[in-house]
C-alpha cells in the first residue's frame, strides 16, 4: 500500500484499499474494513471510475447496516442515492435502495421500508439470474414487512409471488422455505386449502 502511496498510484491504491475492507470484514476488523472501503471509495471517485466507487459504497453501507450504525447510515445513503442515480445501473440503484428499505425495516418503519423495497422493484427486471434472485429476495422482504404490520392479505401476496421467482429459478431449498412461510400465512387467512396446496395457486 505505501508503494502504491509514494508512487501516487491511484488505481492500485483503490484496488488495494477494495482488498483490505474485504480481508477486515472477513476477519471481523470492522473500522478498518469501513475505512478501506471508504478511501477505495474516495480513490475511485479521483479516477471517475463511478462503478467501482458505487461498488466499495455499497459494501460500507451494508457494513453499517449490520453494525446498526443507523445514523451514520441515513446520511451515507442520502449521499449514495443521487449518485447512483445520475451512474444508471439498475441494480446498483435496487441494492441502496434495499439498503434504505432494510434501515427503515430494523427502526421498525414498516410502510417507509415497504417504500423503498417497491421502489427497487422497478429496477429488477432483467432475466439475469442474480437480479432474479434478488427480485425474489425483495418480495420476501415486502411480505415480512407486511407480516410485521399484520396485513395477512398482502404478506400472503408477496410470498406466492416470491415463490414464483424461485420457483423459475429451480431453487429448492428457497421455495422450501417460502413454502413454509407462504403457507402459514394462508393459515393466518383460514385459507387452508391454499396453506395445504400453496403451489396451486
Amino acid at each position: 500500500m505505501s508503494q502504491a502511496q509514494s508512487a501516487d498510484d491511484t488505481l492500485l491504491s483503490a484496488k488495494l484499499h477494495n482488498l483490505l475492507g474485504r480481508a477486515n470484514k472477513k476477519n471481523n476488523n470492522i473500522n478498518e474494513s469501513l475505512e478501506h472501503f471508504l478511501q477505495s471509495s474516495v480513490y475511485y471517485s479521483k479516477l471517475s471510475d463511478s462503478r467501482n466507487q458505487i461498488k466499495a459504497s455499497i459494501n460500507y453501507i451494508n457494513i453499517l447496516l449490520e453494525e446498526k450504525r443507523y445514523d451514520e447510515l441515513t446520511t451515507r445513503i442520502e449521499t449514495l442515492l443521487p449518485t447512483t442515480l445520475v451512474y444508471g445501473d439498475d441494480f446498483f440503484i435496487a441494492q441502496v435502495l434495499l439498503t434504505k428499505g432494510d434501515l427503515f425495516y430494523e427502526q421498525k418503519k414498516y410502510n417507509n421500508a415497504n417504500a423503498q423495497y417497491t421502489s427497487a422493484l422497478k429496477y429488477l427486471v432483467d432475466e439475469d439470474e442474480l437480479i432474479q434472485r434478488q427480485l425474489g429476495e425483495t418480495y420476501k422482504k415486502l411480505a415480512q414487512s407486511y407480516k410485521r404490520l399484520k396485513n395477512r392479505e398482502q404478506t400472503a401476496h408477496f410470498y406466492t409471488k416470491a415463490l414464483e421467482v424461485f420457483s423459475n429459478l429451480g431453487d429448492l431449498k428457497l421455495m422450501a422455505r417460502t413454502l413454509n412461510t407462504l403457507a402459514e400465512a394462508h393459515r393466518y387467512l383460514d385459507n387452508l386449502v391454499l396453506a395445504l396446496t400453496p403451489l396451486a395457486h
